[in-house]
């Protein structure tokens, strides 16, 4: 119940707020909208370090995926071996290989988690590295744009809880094309 109790006032305070910034025209105040984080991977270097990303992701991705492959077969070997149950004269030996494959099983499953939460980690640091290394350069091209066009304040639509006045005013498209102008020759 408190949440909702806190929820409230913060709509009714969002709730003016984007009454107030859409009468803002009247009053000659601009508010824009851009998506930083889509801003940025949009950029020419930003689409790089994403073809850098993938390029060393690629291997990690294939070893995933043939350490799926295996778990997948041992997991087939072990539905045949239960088919193959019922002969009286391999029951002992079928009982030990099955114990054996769901031992394997288990051990691969553990394997292909703890492989898969280690790269899905080591990815999204790699995605945060290259956000906070190209962030800065963003924000240049988003407070120059925002200078000479005008703009009084510019949102992230990417932050929670999104800030949304207009799709009209959304400038991602043009902050992509000015941070391209301007770092086109820096790297």
């Amino acid at each position: 119940m408190p949440y909702h109790i806190i929820a409230v006032p913060a709509l009714l305070i969002a709730w003016s707020s984007a009454a107030q910034a859409q009468a803002a025209p009247e009053t000659g105040v601009k508010v824009a909208v851009v998506e930083i984080q889509s801003a940025i991977l949009s950029t020419r270097e930003g689409q790089k370090a994403a073809a850098e990303f993938d390029a060393k992701f690629l291997k990690d991705r294939a070893r995933l995926e043939k350490e799926q492959a295996d778990l997948k077969a041992a997991q087939d070997r072990l539905s045949q071996k239960r088919r193959l149950a019922w002969l009286p004269l391999r029951h002992t030996l079928i009982v030990r290989r099955r114990k054996m494959l769901l031992s394997d099983i288990g051990e691969k499953t553990k394997s292909l988690n703890r492989d898969n939460r280690q790269v899905q980690a080591e990815a999204e640091r790699d995605r945060v590295k290259v956000l906070r290394e190209l962030a800065p350069r963003a924000i240049v091209a988003i407070e120059r744009f925002a200078k000479e066009n005008g703009y009084l304040l510019v949102l992230d639509a990417g932050s929670a809880p999104p800030s949304v006045l207009s799709s009209a005013t959304n400038i991602t498209g043009d902050i992509v094309k000015l941070y391209d102008r301007m770092f086109s020759t820096a790297r």
